[in-house]
C-alpha cells in the first residue's frame, strides 16, 4: 500500500538525522462520504468510528521513534522479539574502584548538614558513581548537587549529569540537609 510506504519512508529518513522532527498532523480535512475515501487526507484516523485507518501505517511511523503500538483499533500488537546482542568486553575498571568518600558534620542541634566529598583515587576516569548512606544515621530533608532515591535501609545518591564523572586525582562535592539530631559518624559506602 502506498501509504505505508511513504509514511515508512519518511518517518525512516527523519529517524537517520536525529536534530529532524516529525508531526503527524491533523488538518480536520476529510471526507467519508466520498467513494474510496476512508479516512482523512493522511489517512490516520476514521472521523465516524474514531479508529485508525490503516493501521499498518502506524506500525511503519511507529518503528522509527522507538515505540511499538501495543494496540490498534483494541486489537493486541505482539511486541518484536528483540535480536541478541552481544555483550562488549569491559574496558574500565568497575564503577567505585579507586572512589572513596570523605564527610564532614555539622550540627546546630535542631538539625544538620553533612557535606560529602566523593575522590578519584585510581588512575582513570570514573563515569558515574554512587554512594549509600544509612537511613539509621540520617534523615534527608534536601540536598544539593544530587539525586537521591530509597532502597532498603538505604538513601541512594547518584550524581547529576553534570557532575558524574570524575577525573583521577579530582572529587565531587555535595550535601544533604536533615531535621533533628545526628550522631557523630555516618555509615556512607561509595561505588
Amino acid at each position: 500500500m502506498q501509504f505505508v510506504k511513504w509514511a515508512d519512508y519518511y518517518w525512516g529518513t527523519a529517524a537517520k538525522y536525529s536534530n529532524v522532527a516529525m508531526v503527524l498532523w491533523d488538518n480536520n480535512i476529510y471526507d467519508n462520504n466520498s467513494a474510496g475515501s476512508d479516512g482523512e487526507c493522511h489517512r490516520y484516523i476514521d472521523r465516524i468510528t474514531l479508529q485508525w485507518t490503516v493501521p499498518e501505517i502506524i506500525s511503519a511511523i511507529m518503528k522509527h521513534v522507538d515505540g511499538t503500538p501495543s494496540t490498534i483499533n483494541g486489537k493486541v500488537i505482539p511486541t518484536p522479539t528483540p535480536k541478541p546482542q552481544p555483550t562488549p568486553a569491559p574496558t574500565q575498571k568497575p564503577v567505585g574502584a579507586g572512589l572513596k568518600a570523605e564527610y564532614t558534620i555539622n550540627n546546630w542541634g535542631s538539625g544538620y548538614q553533612v557535606l560529602i566529598k566523593v575522590k578519584n583515587d585510581s588512575s582513570s576516569k570514573v563515569n558515574t558513581w554512587t554512594v549509600k548512606v544509612n537511613k539509621k544515621d540520617v534523615k534527608i530533608d534536601s540536598s544539593w548537587c544530587v539525586n537521591i532515591a530509597e532502597a532498603g535501609n538505604y538513601y541512594v545518591i547518584t550524581p547529576m549529569s553534570w557532575n558524574s564523572s570524575i577525573e583521577p586525582g579530582a572529587s565531587v562535592d555535595f550535601g544533604i540537609q536533615g531535621n533533628g539530631s545526628i550522631g557523630s559518624t555516618v555509615d556512607i559506602t561509595v561505588e
